[in-house]
């Protein structure tokens, strides 16, 4: 039979800086993939002429942080795990950093529709037409309709 791994007796270093690299590595996935989502939604915005602003980049390293937290936490049970012989590898961590890759390939997903959908081209034509008519008035409406219509195909394309 087995025996558990006592507090006084500690862990092998080996398992330790192990699991400490596999960490390292779970850390840089996630920090590669929203990069890749940035880029690609950088990529979305020029394509579709739209201002890119410094809030979206915020964001971005918001998401990193967050990210990155949640799989901190998820090492911690592994942490725990480890106290048994059998829990070799940080499962937890793995399987939460998984869980982020999709997440930010869906989000890359929805980039790529928004750029093949024609109404994304909808501001762009509308706008042209409110310079054509040179009134304001028109130009505001014309512009707010432009905008209610892509939230509307963004809301689909979401569905």
């Amino acid at each position: 039979m087995e025996k558990f791994i006592t507090a006084a007796e500690g862990l092998p270093l080996h398992h330790f800086l192990t699991n400490s690299w596999i960490l390292f590595r779970l850390l840089m996935l996630c920090f590669v993939a929203v990069l890749i989502d940035l880029f690609d939604g950088l990529r979305t915005a020029k394509a579709l002429k739209e201002r890119i602003h410094s809030h979206k980049l915020r964001v971005t390293m918001g998401k990193i942080i967050e990210y990155w937290s949640v799989v901190l936490l998820a090492f911690l049970v592994d942490c725990v795990g480890c106290l048994h012989p059998a829990y070799a590898l940080p499962y937890v961590s793995m399987i939460v950093t998984i869980g982020v890759l999709l997440i930010e390939g869906k989000s890359m997903i929805e980039h790529a529709r928004r750029r093949k959908s024609r109404t994304a081209k909808l501001p762009a034509v509308l706008r042209e037409i409110a310079e054509f008519l040179g009134d304001a008035e028109i130009k505001g409406l014309l512009t707010e309709m432009a905008r209610r219509k892509l939230e509307e195909s963004e809301t689909l394309t979401e569905q």
